[in-house]
């Protein structure tokens, strides 16, 4: 049997919280635009109401939350932002 101390220091694996998981599943394309909505003023239920009807079985709350980065996601080393588009051409 390992000490509590040892366990307690181990890494642990964290994974993104559920509206994250959801939207690394989507494609390209619909990713960004959720990402990129995120930040915005009074969106998340607008985003729930999108990704749930697409399956996703998270909260508006859940997506509050994740919109305001309070979620595991950022240990998780989740994007938030949209990619950025390279402009050198």
């Amino acid at each position: 049997m390992s000490s509590i101390a040892a366990e307690l220091s181990a890494p642990s694996h964290v994974r993104p919280c559920i509206v994250g998981a959801f939207v690394d599943t989507l494609d390209p394309e619909d990713s960004a635009a959720v990402k990129g909505t995120l930040g915005r003023p009074r969106t998340a239920a607008k985003i729930w109401r999108v990704l749930s009807r697409r399956g996703m079985s998270a909260s508006t709350s859940q997506v509050r939350i994740h919109a305001r980065r309070d979620c595991n996601c950022t240990k998780a080393g989740h994007q938030y932002d949209a990619p950025k588009e390279d402009t050198a051409a």
